[in-house]
């Protein structure tokens, strides 16, 4: 059913404090699509990805010490991995690396578990560019 606010509503959730249209967000979707249509921008993104891949790492002692936060540790484990997969991703497409035997199945069933993670009453708003760019690599449509 949810929870229902009012003007009195005390807010201590995660969402509770985060901005309703994450523009870091929308910035590396369009990186992402100018990236695979261009070949442009690949340090921007790459420098991105890195950050989020190791995000839940640095997130953890945090999670660890603050009860509220931990509603968001399933969703920061899921946007590492998906960071990681758009970084082999990236690999791939600029020709460095080779597809991977199990990239394909991997990939899919990790980009699905993030697009399905609602931690603390948030979505990734970043999934369109990472499957963008995992879609890139592979050749083919994940959806």
């Amino acid at each position: 059913m949810g929870v229902y606010y009012t003007v009195h509503s005390p807010y201590t959730l995660f969402a509770d404090a985060c901005m309703a249209d994450a523009r870091l967000a929308r910035d590396f979707n369009a990186a992402a699509k100018d990236f695979v249509a261009t070949g442009k921008g690949a340090e921007a993104v790459i420098s991105q990805l890195e950050r989020w891949a190791t995000l839940h790492e640095r997130l953890s002692p945090t999670l660890a010490g603050n009860p509220v936060l931990l509603e968001v540790k399933e969703q920061s484990k899921a946007l590492s991995d998906a960071a990681r997969m758009a970084l082999i991703a990236m690999d791939v497409i600029s020709g460095q690396k080779a597809l991977p035997a199990d990239y394909v199945d991997q990939a899919e069933h990790v980009l699905n578990h993030a697009a399905e993670q609602e931690g603390g009453r948030t979505q990734l708003a970043n999934l369109p560019g990472l499957r963008t760019l995992v879609e890139a690599a592979v050749g083919e449509n994940l959806d």
